[in-house]
């Protein structure tokens, strides 16, 4: 056998393997992904009991929240312009039509636990722990 076809069989086998790792790693960021979503939808069964249009008057600073993670709009609107979910000249009608989409405070909520679980913890303080699902980067 020449040191070309056992280089070509050993590249071969290199590259199966490269696949299943990869194949591996999709799966795993995949299981992240469902546990980070389900974290996002236990954190609202407690902000909201799942209440897309839930209106807090009075939050612990005095202030309103709306939807279903109860965000504050300027909140809501920061990290909905920072992870590209509206545009930067969105009104401020238009952000309190938004905050209620069930739809983008899902995905904000997925987007920030995903890329800031840290900044998590401060919006949903009290919600946040008390899913079972523990968030490792």
């Amino acid at each position: 056998m020449g040191a070309i076809t056992v280089y070509k069989k050993n590249q071969a086998k290199t590259n199966e393997f490269n696949n299943i790792e990869n194949q591996g790693m999709a799966e795993v960021e995949k299981i992240r992904n469902d546990a980070l979503m389900e974290k996002v939808l236990k954190i609202a069964v407690c902000e909201s009991s799942l209440n897309s249009r839930a209106i807090n008057f009075r939050d612990r600073d005095g202030t309103a929240s709306f939807g279903l993670l109860q965000t504050k709009p300027e909140t809501f609107r920061e990290y909905a312009i920072k992870y590209g979910l509206i545009g930067e000249k969105v009104s401020w009608n238009d952000v309190m039509t938004l905050i209620f989409e069930e739809r983008i405070q899902k995905r904000l909520g997925y987007l920030i636990l995903k890329n800031e679980p840290e900044k998590a913890k401060q919006l949903w303080p009290n919600c946040y722990e008390k899913g079972s699902v523990k968030l490792k980067n």
